[in-house]
């Protein structure tokens, strides 16, 4: 069955009541608006996520020069936030391990680009499949929850509600996507 995708407008809209989800979320989670500290970590990697995401910039799907700009975003943010002096031990396996699974992900998609002209079979092959892994996991959807799990790992463990709610809100923004079921309708 083909999807029909929104019109821009309405596309508009749809990420309009994501951010308002977020911003509710910040408010139940942590009783204020989304604070410009790490703690925010989570929230404006969301609307990061909504704003380079299927709704607006990429509706269709994520090429590697996508996937190279969504890591390049996340991973400058991830850094810009980190308290490594400050962190124990689970904390800074966390931090590497998102800052890895990034890594892999921009090494994908470059070498999807500079494989995809080559003449020989073999390399053809590695083009293909580099393609295949960068386009599904360079997507907004899966390098922003990479960061925003992370976010939640470091900075808001200590309190199951901010834990909870944020999560809840992942999992409704960038998870779920309720406006395409609803779109189905």
């Amino acid at each position: 069955m083909d999807q029909k995708i929104p019109s821009q407008p309405t596309r508009l809209l749809i990420v309009g009541l994501y951010v308002l989800v977020l911003i509710s979320a910040s408010f139940l989670a942590m009783g204020t608006w989304p604070p410009l500290s790490a703690r925010g970590l989570w929230f404006y990697t969301g609307i990061i996520s909504l704003v380079l995401g299927d709704l607006l910039i990429t509706p269709f799907f994520a090429t590697p020069k996508d996937a190279i700009a969504n890591v390049f975003v996340a991973g400058l943010a991830l850094v810009a936030a980190n308290s490594w002096n400050s962190w124990d031990n689970w904390s800074k396996t966390v931090f590497v391990l998102a800052l890895v699974l990034l890594a892999i992900i921009m090494l994908l998609a470059i070498g999807t680009i500079l494989l995809k002209d080559v003449k020989n079979k073999t390399a053809q092959l590695w083009a293909g499949s580099l393609k295949i892994l960068s386009e599904q996991l360079g997507n907004q959807r899966t390098v922003f929850s990479i960061v925003i799990i992370a976010a939640v790992c470091l900075f808001h463990l200590q309190s199951s509600r901010e834990t909870l709610i944020v999560m809840m809100a992942w999992a409704i923004v960038v998870a779920i996507k309720p406006d395409r079921n609803l779109m189905r309708i």
